[in-house]
């Protein structure tokens, strides 16, 4: 039976390859001078600088996406219900000075609804995140989304 010791040094060196081999980046945690990210996407990225591209356009060492990315993209998003099809549309097109994350920011609790959660501060890209994500509200039944713009950033 291995001893404890043995089995922390295997894993921890585990991480130290796996972190060395992606660029020292995991999910949503950016290099120094980088950026944060959605990390996890099919076929999209997006970074804290509301750029979004698709997978193959997005540089790893960074954990940004390239400077040639379309910045508050909000192309798969309908402009009555603010909703997209896509979540990284969604961060990206919610983080739109025209969309005023900063004003929204600053009324909604973290906690939808729970003011004891505390109100959201810079960066939008947070707050965007948290708001892109899908609730029970876009689900019928449970287990069906009820539309395919199930990523709303409007509350």
């Amino acid at each position: 039976m291995p001893s404890i010791w043995l089995l922390f040094c295997i894993i921890n060196s585990f991480i130290s390859t796996s972190s060395a081999y992606f660029g020292g980046l995991s999910r949503g945690v950016s290099a120094v001078g980088g950026c944060k990210n959605t990390g996890g996407g099919r076929w999209f990225m997006a970074d804290d600088q509301g750029r979004v591209c698709q997978r193959a356009e997005f540089d790893y060492t960074t954990g940004c996406c390239e400077h040639g990315a379309q910045q508050y993209q909000c192309n798969s998003c309908d402009s009555t219900d603010s909703c997209c099809s896509s979540y990284e549309h969604c961060i990206s097109c919610c983080m739109s000075p025209s969309q005023q994350p900063e004003l929204h920011m600053t009324t909604s609790p973290r906690g939808f609804g729970k003011e004891e959660t505390g109100y959201w501060e810079t960066p939008s890209y947070d707050y965007c995140q948290s708001a892109c994500r899908t609730t029970s509200r876009s689900t019928q039944h449970e287990n069906a989304f009820i539309s395919e713009r199930r990523f709303c950033f409007a509350r």
